[in-house]
């Protein structure tokens, strides 16, 4: 997994295929933009707007965080069958 986390606090988190957004509130779920095309929006932002994190940083999110995205990712697995195959 991979993210990208906004300045205001919120974070995009991909596994390849899927993405879920954990809000600062604490909320965690299926993000209405995709990580790619959100990646591609903020090319052109400034860079202290936003940052990449990677997976031990998200491992290390407080409020239990990291298994907030994990089980969103669970969900989106049960509704289309599975995890998608990694290389």
């Amino acid at each position: 997994m991979k993210g990208i986390r906004l300045s205001h606090g919120v974070i995009f988190v991909t596994d390849g295929l899927h993405t879920v957004r954990l809000l600062p509130s604490g909320e965690c779920g299926t993000s209405p933009v995709l990580y790619s095309v959100l990646e591609w929006e903020l090319r052109t932002e400034p860079p202290h707007t936003w940052d990449y994190v990677y997976e031990r940083e998200l491992e290390s999110l407080p409020g239990g965080g990291y298994e907030k995205i994990c089980a969103a990712f669970e969900r989106i697995y049960k509704t289309e069958g599975g995890a998608p195959e990694k290389d």
